[in-house]
């Protein structure tokens, strides 16, 4: 069986080489394969022939092995010949194509034939291999189909014809007359339009059967129909039915065709709901409150000119949205709740929140109605907003007055404290109570007498009493004390501000704030000697310096240059090449040209240019510059200036893309327009409008036809195409369509025949009449709507009408009004304005009423009215409504009451003139800032005079300006959800002189001029955190130093262990030798001597002994030679052999050696916990442990003893513990200790094998 093989050499792009190979996966795959596979040789004759082959041609394998496939085969060719196809396999390496084959019985079938090459290792073809598959089933389903469509296509125009058929038919009203004008068919609808028998009409002129038609619209529009050869439209009153008609006259050469449609309710909607448009267009337009109109989806449908106002959206941007849109996240349950109150038919009034487009928050009162149609079904709900922001903004600002007072007042390290006329306490706060708690021992309260001290000296309260005098007097003053009790103290001093508190001119009080500025007096007197005077900043026109030496290519930059390129001095010297490389490319060119010819001195230059900034964004600069030369005349020195002019480019680009989109859309139709076949109906162009309205795309549109935009039962267009196809006639008619989103319109369809590239074509127009044909329902709802909006306001509304003597009625009022005036409807309704108010109380009403009519123009003015014993604000607004010859023919009336806002504005006023005074007074830097372009919106004099930059200056810089970091200036981002009202912070800010100041700062969210904004408080901390800094150095040197120490003890362990076993064990072993020998010398008679000899032997082992077990106590050697495991274990035995005390340990490491200051370290640890075992804890067991756990190696001790107290531990601070903690410390490791009295104590320490 073949086999594809690795091709060695280069052959065309299909061809393969196959090699016999016996292997029974492939003999298996070439069988199973489900198209027939042939294999021949160069000749053609059959090599290998599968089971589906077998199948299809019906010749076995041993009768088709060895024979020509053409005699077996016997194929045709359609639409080529057996040369071709072997020229196309030779020339490409493959062939495809289809051929009809013959099978063994004869019978022929189409098939599907691919031939491929098959080469041998040498390159020359050696086979040819051939796949076929029957598909003479797939040709047989072709042929079906090809049937089924033709026969569909005559059902479908058979279909259509039916349908043309019944159209015609069908109708409110027809007549057909023959071209004689005899009537040939009427029915019902026409003949009451006629006014006779329908039997009797057939087959007569009916203007001789109803010769009053001779004086109607209708006959002029037939004999025009009859003449012109063209459809007329005419509509018409018939006075005697008391009806509106509509008829449509088609004419053609067979007669006329005429369409009768009873409009009279269309005509009688138009009339009532432009009445009704209008005065509900009127009235919400104009109202005081936001109107807000939603439909059954939450959906808004509608608002009026305030509430777009309140909302700082336009009325596009809210249509369609759900009020959620506008809403904060949290409220979505509640608002879903109150639609549900709504779907109920429940009114209700309530106050809501909104965010406005700029992010303002918008605090309303909500009164809610449902709006149900005419079978009861919720269509939606109208709301009636009142913007109560200024009452709640009088509400937050002294809620917030109150919070920033706590929080300024306590936040701050400064003393604040406020003193009544009789020298007692008011209030303090935390810092001034501490302070007065550490010189008086007690905390001072509300009423506590500050000058009655007997601990303080009688001088210094005198100076006090003296001071709080002056302030009661009215003034309000600083004064620099000296805080200093005793003489012997060290200097200290404070600035006290002193300012009187009033009350209707009469002094109540003192408020006080003392700040300690001893060390800024200190630090004063040192800048006095050492401090430089400041540069001053360059001008606020943002205009750069720079100047070039010719000579030597340095350039000089002034400091709004560096700003324009975002570097800073020390990041950069700027020469001739530096600015030159960063040139835009496509400018690099022009501005050199420009600087040869002013190097030369010939030209000075006023250009503009870009440049690419290292974080690789491009600006445009306009430059201006000018050569000076030096003594001898010759060019040295080019001066210029340079801005930064990046926006007012952008802007100019942005105004030439505004033009050319205003051009073309004013050259552009937007009437929905379209092109159709005029045989085809297929869509052959569409205008952008077309586009819009039906909201298919241009391609779409183009693979579409007009029937598709109908509905199914709607072919009135096409229709009407299809009739007029031969004529040159306008058509117009209407039709319902569907556009791509599913939405049913109702249009008018003008249409004109004309020739476009090349055939006849129908060019419509389209006009969306949905509105028209929905007029009664819109005008019913509108009513329903009117009626809501005019009787919910909170605001009193009247309408009056101008009578024929120039005398008002009113024709509606609402409730409000009712209460306002304390009459009922009743009472006013339907009644002249001058027999039912004295008009000498309403004589401004009476004035601003006339020149309204006089004039046209809406009157406002402002007057007050007692309402229930209380003395409103209102302001009223006479708006002139006009007929359509422009006269004014009613008057509507809006009051609005402006009580409370007059009241919040006042109420703000005085809470914002206290708020400045505490932010302008206050020692502590503070300053406002934008939330979102962190530009900086006040600065209060402490702020200043800490960063020592102007206020002017301040204005020009964002917080990245003053941050180190160049970002919002905080370890923390502000504008997280969980810090978005308070964060308390620290942040690296920059001074003018460029020192380094670390801050605290402490963050408030607030509203500053109509806008969100944030408070800040920044105390300096620079100092403090510099000792912090120096303390965390000395105890990191100091832990440097404890190790050092370690290893020098050890080595000094060390070096003794080695020399008092290796020298003094050796003295004393050859003292040993020695007297032994001399014990073998002497004669054995005198006993004492032998006594001495063995007593002194003894005594020499018990000092080996000794000597053995001092130098293992200094080092032992087994840490050495076997490990940290081994030591450990080893004086496990040695403990327990001295104290009798058992001790289990259990090793889970197998490596011996660990790094020597590791080992040390934790067996140092285990003697030591072995100690205090002994010494203090009365146990009879000690349990230990060493294992590693990944990179760390934890070492256990626990014992059953008494225990102790932890924090009696610390605070006898034990150099035992001490010492066993410094040791892990050092190797970045982790002690813990563990005890309870009775429950014995365990010690764990973790050792990082990488420290």
């Amino acid at each position: 069986m073949p086999y594809v093989t690795e091709n060695k050499k280069k052959q065309p792009a299909n061809c393969c080489l196959l090699e016999d190979n016996s292997s029974s996966i492939h003999s298996v795959l070439f069988n199973t394969i489900s198209d027939a596979t042939i294999v021949t040789d160069r000749n053609f004759l059959v090599t290998n022939w599968n089971r589906s082959a077998e199948e299809i041609f019906e010749w076995s394998a041993l009768e088709a092995i060895g024979q020509s496939v053409r005699s077996i085969a016997e194929p045709l060719y359609p639409g080529t010949t057996p040369e071709k196809v072997r020229e196309l396999l030779f020339s490409k390496g493959y062939w495809k194509g289809e051929i009809i084959a013959h099978k063994k019985s004869g019978e022929a079938f189409s098939t599907l034939v691919s031939v491929g090459i098959v080469r041998d290792k040498e390159g020359d073809i050696s086979q040819f291999v051939s796949v076929i598959k029957d598909i003479s089933k797939q040709k047989k389903l072709e042929e079906q189909l090809r049937d089924l469509n033709d026969q569909l296509e005559q059902k479908v125009v058979a279909k259509t014809n039916e349908l043309a058929d019944v159209f015609n038919r069908i109708s409110a009203g027809f007549i057909a007359f023959d071209k004689e004008g005899n009537c040939t068919h009427i029915n019902t609808s026409a003949a009451s339009f006629i006014g006779g028998d329908i039997k009797k009409l057939i087959g007569q002129r009916i203007w001789e059967v109803a010769p009053s038609l001779f004086e109607t619209a209708f006959y002029s529009a037939y004999l025009e129909a009859a003449n012109g050869q063209q459809q007329v439209r005419v509509i018409e009153y018939l006075e005697l039915l008391d009806k509106w008609y509509e008829a449509i006259l088609y004419p053609s050469d067979q007669g006329m065709s005429v369409f009768f449609e009873d409009v009279t309710d269309k005509k009688k909607g138009e009339t009532a709901l432009a009445e009704s448009e209008l005065r509900y267009r009127t009235i919400v337009e104009t109202a005081q409150e936001g109107i807000w109109m939603t439909d059954e989806d939450l959906k808004t449908t509608y608002v009026n000119r305030k509430m777009c106002e309140m909302m700082e959206y336009s009325s596009e941007e809210i249509i369609g949205k759900t009020p959620f849109s506008f809403r904060n996240q949290n409220d979505l349950q509640d608002v879903l709740d109150r639609a549900q109150l709504r779907k109920q038919g429940k009114s209700e009034k309530h106050e809501s929140q909104f965010i406005t487009k700029s992010g303002r928050v918008l605090y309303t009162q909500v009164s809610t109605n449902p709006i149900f149609d005419h079978e009861g079904k919720f269509k939606g709900s109208l709301a009636m907003v009142t913007d109560i922001t200024y009452l709640k903004a009088a509400e937050e600002e002294k809620e917030f007055q109150r919070r920033n007072r706590d929080a300024l007042i306590n936040s701050t390290t400064d003393l604040i404290w406020s003193v009544s006329n009789d020298y007692k306490l008011i209030a303090g706060n935390k810092a001034f109570l501490n302070s007065m708690k550490g010189s008086l021992g007690v905390e001072p309260t509300v009423g506590t007498p500050l000058l009655s001290s007997n601990d303080v000296p009688t001088h210094y309260l005198n100076l006090w009493k003296k001071l709080y005098d002056k302030a009661l007097a009215g003034l309000s003053f600083k004064e620099e004390i000296n805080a200093s009790l005793e003489t012997s103290s060290p200097t200290s001093w404070i600035i006290v501000s002193f300012n009187p508190i009033f009350n209707n001119d009469i002094v109540e009080g003192v408020a006080c704030i003392s700040r300690d500025v001893t060390e800024e007096k200190l630090a004063e007197q040192k800048l006095k000697d050492s401090e430089e005077k400041y540069r001053r900043a360059e001008t606020m026109g943002k205009l750069g310096h720079w100047e070039l030496d010719l000579s030597t290519s340095i350039l000089l930059w002034s400091d709004e240059v560096y700003r324009i390129f975002e570097l800073q001095r020390k990041q950069t010297t700027p020469d001739y090449n530096y600015f030159i490389k960063h040139v835009h490319p496509e400018d690099k060119e022009m501005l050199q040209q420009v600087h040869v010819l002013s190097f030369t001195g010939k030209k000075s230059f006023n250009l503009i240019h870009r440049v690419v900034l290292e974080n690789g964004s491009t600006k445009y600069l306009h430059e201006v510059a000018e050569v000076h030369n030096d003594d001898k005349g010759q060019p040295s020195t080019l001066v210029g200036m340079v801005q930064d002019v990046t926006e007012q480019k952008l802007l100019e680009e942005e105004l030439r893309l505004s033009e050319n989109n205003y051009r073309v859309l004013f050259e552009k139709n937007p009437v929905p327009l379209f092109m159709v076949d005029a045989n085809t109906q297929q869509f052959v162009e569409v205008n952008e409008a077309a586009v819009k309205q039906y909201e298919y795309s241009y391609d779409e549109f183009l693979s579409m036809n007009l029937w598709q935009l109908r509905l199914k039962d709607d072919n009135s267009v096409v229709q009407q195409l299809l009739k007029q196809h031969d004529t040159e006639t306008i058509i117009v008619s209407t039709a319902r369509h569907k556009k791509k989103n599913g939405e049913i319109i109702i249009v008018k369809v003008t249409s004109n025949k004309i020739f476009y590239k090349g055939k006849h074509v129908w060019l419509g127009s389209v006009s969306e009449i949905t509105a028209e044909v929905n007029y009664a329902r819109a005008l019913k709802e509108r009513e329903q709507q009117l009626s809501l909006v005019f009787n919910n306001t909170i605001s009193p509304m009247w309408l009056l009408k101008l009578e024929d003597n120039e005398t008002f009625r009113i024709e509606m009022v609402n409730e409000s009004l009712s209460n306002v005036l304390v009459l009922s409807k009743e009472e006013m309704v339907g009644k002249l304005v001058n027999a039912t108010l004295d008009m000498k109380l309403f004589s401004s009403f009476a004035a601003k009423t006339d020149e309204a009519v006089r004039s046209g123009v809406i009157q406002k003015y402002m007057t007050a009215r007692k309402v229930k014993d209380d003395q409103k604000i209102f302001e009223v607004a006479i708006i002139p409504i006009k007929d359509e010859q422009q006269k004014v023919v009613k008057l509507l009336g809006v009051s609005h009451d402006l009580t409370e806002q007059k009241e919040a504005e006042q109420q703000l006023i005085q809470s914002e003139e206290k708020y400045k005074l505490l932010f302008d007074k206050s020692p502590v830097p503070m300053w406002i800032y934008d939330v979102e372009a962190m530009l900086f919106l006040e600065i209060n004099p402490a702020a200043i005079k800490q960063y020592g930059y102007s206020k002017e200056e301040f204005f020009t810089l964002t917080l990245a300006d003053i941050s180190v970091y160049g970002n919002n200036g905080f370890n923390a981002d502000i504008n997280d959800e969980d810090c978005r009202n308070k964060f308390i912070g620290t942040a690296m800010h920059r001074k003018k002189n460029g020192k380094i100041i670390r801050v605290d700062i402490s963050v408030s969210t607030i509203q500053f001029e109509n806008k969100r904004a944030q408070l800040a408080l920044l105390i300096d901390r620079t100092e403090q955190e510099n000792i912090k800094d120096n303390l965390i150095t000395t105890t990191k040197e100091l832990r440097e130093l404890a190790s050092h120490l370690q290893n020098v003890r050890e080595d000094e362990r060390t070096n003794m262990a080695r020399e008092i076993h290796d020298e003094l064990g050796q003295q004393l072993t050859g003292l040993k030798m020695d007297i032994a020998w001399l014990n073998r010398k002497l004669i054995k008679q005198d006993e004492n001597v032998i006594a001495k000899i063995k007593s002194s032997l003894q005594l020499i082992d018990g000092t080996i002994n000794t000597v053995r077990k001092i130098a293992s106590e200094l080092r032992p050697s087994i840490l050495d030679d076997l490990g940290l495991a081994d030591a450990i274990d080893w004086h496990s035995h040695e403990f327990c052999k001295r104290t009798a005390i058992e001790v289990l340990f259990f090793s889970e490491v197998t490596e011996m050696k660990f790094a020597p200051k590791v080992s040390i370290a934790l067996f140092r640890i285990f003697q030591e916990a072995l100690t205090n075992v002994a010494r203090h804890s009365g146990a009879t067991l000690v349990q230990s442990s060493l294992k590693k756990k990944g990179d760390d190696l934890i070492l256990t001790i626990s014992d059953n003893g008494s225990g102790f107290d932890l924090q009696e531990l610390n605070q006898r601070k034990t150099l035992g513990i001490l010492g066993m903690k410094e040791r892990v410390a050092i190797l970045n490791g982790k002690y813990e200790i563990s005890s309870q009295p009775d429950n014995g104590t365990h010690v764990s320490v973790r050792i990082p094998l990488s420290s």
